[in-house]
């Protein structure tokens, strides 16, 4: 492959670069307001201005919404076709709009009610307690990666193609070594293009995809609340509790539009077919191929006949990779239909043979067998039979607005001012966050289960931890001059006193992981879910992974160790309560099974992982020596106690390491310094 020199635009040995540029600004207005003498009111609007990301250097190629949904009108409607059979991508030009009409508002009150006498006033404690309440708008830019690692990977400023031995159309290539005495150059590629300001999506089909971006993109922007009162204990004590809550829209979101269809196109019921097919031959020895060999009770497949089958000049695919494929009849014994789908709409042996000369892409060169087998007639089957846009066979990455995000917290927060050498807080937050991006990337790259139905998707966040407990402080050790046990000696002082700690403890729950399966029992991106077994509950599944058992340090002076599902010990194993595990290694299917069941999602769900737990502290001394000089002595250790932290093991149901996980992470580290400032 080849890059596109922005200069000369001609394909050579360029470093690949993604020149991305977009601007963004704003203007804010805020005032505040001393309605009483107890009440105070914060208020203000911000305009936020977005430009759009483009390429600074022009030679992105970037398709419009009609080329990325290609020959179709929309999703799922097989044979409705718009007449776009040759969708492009246009060098130069610019994904989506400026957004500028942005406005954020926000307000903020803070009430210091006064009551002395009474009920009220004990609870109040005069003018101790503080009220405070906020609501207010925040718009957000979501970076150029979006553009870099989407569009910025199209082809046009990249060249490439597949070369195959004794290829047609590089007869004198036949073997490496003659490919190394005569590199390939791009002139040499057949079917592909010199670099020009617009490429068809055809002479990539089967190399590569494009990705691209709504055209109506807008800038995401976040609802942002709280409530909460604040009151003094004592002197330098103050308790604090609030409700913090937002919600995210229109967040920028990166996701497979082309998802494979197997339900109105009438593939799901030949699957089953062919499953039927494959019982019955196995059950009269034939148990190999999953073929109409006109046993009683099986049937016709016409579908796979076609994509199996002659089609033109050029003859039916051997049987290895047709009706006897060992890779199909596993799909078909664990009801796997988007894989066997998603193999024939992005094969070309298998497209090409369904659609013939009707798809323009299986009439190039580099895809015809020879010149004596050609894919010479059109096909059975609409050229948008599996997919919208099968111009863009496998991935077709769109970014837009459908991501969005919700946080809602309960914090509770006590603080100790510093008073007689002490300084301490201490938070505890319970919460939950929801997202419908299981991702935390720079692009938000997640595919949906399913475009049919994009409230499935609807899942914790990644950073979903419902407990946190942390407390951090300072404390100025009492020895030392000018402290409670003074000590006058220059010399011992320097030596025993001015000593400061400081501490940070913090204990949290697990974050989220989905139990998953292993079959695309749905399409060619969703793999298929799992099933809880009659009578367990998610509760129960989630004990099991918490249940393993540690050993610590033996007698003799051994490592610590795990019991894994054999028995034995292995520092890289950790096991889940050993009636989770089946025999094989797998998850038990008296408790969990993999969905195999063709045309369904199965269950979506998601256990928590183990709670963590770390202890990390410092000293630190100053010695001033006259005015000018002073030494910072300075000690820290993080993990004091040296706690392991232990994964919470593989959540795949199929994996025959399903429930282990590596050795621990989290050792002791220390950290000695020492600054002089003058």
């Amino acid at each position: 492959g080849e890059y596109v020199d922005p200069k000369t635009q001609q394909y050579g040995s360029f470093i690949n670069h993604t020149w991305t540029r977009s601007y963004m600004g704003g203007l804010y207005v805020q005032d505040r307001w001393r309605i009483g003498r107890d009440l105070t009111v914060n208020a203000g609007l911000r305009w936020e201005a977005q430009g759009d990301m483009y390429d600074v250097e022009g030679i992105t190629a970037i398709p419009s919404f009609a080329s990325i949904r290609g020959p179709s009108t929309g999703e799922f409607a097989p044979g409705v076709l718009s007449g776009n059979n040759n969708p492009t991508a246009s060098v130069g030009i610019h994904p989506y709009p400026p957004d500028w009409l942005n406005f954020a508002p926000n307000v903020g009150i803070a009430w210091n009610p006064t009551a002395d006498n009474g009920l009220l006033g004990k609870l109040l404690g005069g003018k101790k307690t503080v009220f405070r309440a906020y609501w207010g708008q925040t718009i957000y830019d979501e970076g150029t990666q979006f553009f870099a690692q989407n569009l910025g990977t199209n082809t046009g400023k990249f060249v490439s193609q597949t070369l195959i031995p004794g290829q047609s159309v590089l007869p004198t290539f036949t073997t490496l070594s003659q490919l190394a005495a005569n590199p390939v150059t791009p002139a040499a590629f057949t079917g592909i293009p010199s670099y020009s300001p617009i490429l068809n999506q055809a002479q990539q089909t089967f190399q590569a995809g494009f990705s691209g971006m709504n055209p109506h993109l807008k800038a995401p922007y976040i609802d942002n609340w709280s409530i909460g009162i604040q009151r003094e204990l004592a002197k330098s004590t103050v308790l604090e509790v609030r409700y913090v809550g937002n919600t995210a829209h229109d967040s920028w979101r990166t996701s497979d539009v082309n998802e494979i269809n197997v339900f109105e196109n009438g593939f799901l019921s030949e699957f089953q077919n062919a499953q039927n097919n494959l019982n019955i031959n196995a059950a009269h020895g034939q148990s190999n191929s999953f073929a109409n060999m006109g046993f009683a009770g099986e049937k016709a497949l016409p579908i796979l006949d076609a994509a199996f089958g002659p089609r033109g000049t050029v003859p039916a695919i051997a049987a290895g990779s047709g009706y006897s494929s060992t890779t199909f009849i596993g799909y078909l014994q664990n009801g796997a239909v988007g894989s066997l789908a998603n193999t024939l709409a992005t094969n070309q042996n298998y497209v090409c043979r369904m659609f013939g000369n009707s798809f323009s892409p299986c009439t190039l060169p580099r895809i015809q067998p020879s010149a004596t087998q050609q894919y010479n007639a059109p096909g059975a089957y609409p050229i948008n039979f599996f997919m919208m846009n099968p111009f863009d066979a496998g991935q077709l990455q769109f970014v837009d607005n459908t991501g969005w995000s919700s946080y809602n917290g309960l914090q509770v927060q006590f603080r100790k001012q510093y008073y007689k050498g002490l300084t301490w807080q201490a938070n505890y937050t319970f919460s939950k966050s929801l997202s419908n991006t299981g991702a935390d990337s720079a692009n938000q790259g997640a595919n949906f289960i399913t475009l049919r139905n994009e409230q499935l998707d609807r899942r914790p966040s990644p950073f979903d931890v419902r407990h946190i407990v942390q407390t951090f402080g300072t404390y100025d050790l009492p020895v030392g001059k000018n402290r409670k046990f003074a000590i006058n000696n220059s010399l011992l002082d320097g030596i025993v006193g001015g000593w400061t700690a400081s501490s940070v403890l913090v204990w949290s729950t697990g974050q989220p992981a989905q139990l998953t399966g292993n079959f695309d029992t749905f399409n060619g991106t969703w793999s298929g879910g799992v099933q809880l077994a009659p009578g367990v509950t998610l509760d129960e599944i989630s004990d099991m992974f918490h249940g393993q058992a540690l050993q610590k340090i033996n007698q003799s002076g051994n490592s610590n160790s795990v019991f894994n599902r054999a028995g034995a010990t292995d520092l890289t194993r950790l096991a889940v309560a050993p009636q989770l595990i089946g025999p094989d290694g797998r998850a038990n299917p008296q408790y969990l099974t993999v969905n195999t069941t063709p045309g369904t999602i199965g269950q979506v769900l998601y256990i928590y992982g183990r709670n963590n737990f770390s202890w990390d502290a410092s000293l630190i001394k100053n010695f001033r020596f006259k005015e000018r000089f002073r030494f910072e002595l300075y000690g820290a250790a993080t993990n004091i106690l040296n706690h392991p932290a232990w994964g919470l093991g593989s959540t795949t149901l199929y994996s025959t390491s399903f429930g282990t996980t590596g050795a621990p992470s989290g050792s002791r580290s220390m950290t000695f310094k020492g600054t002089l400032y003058f």
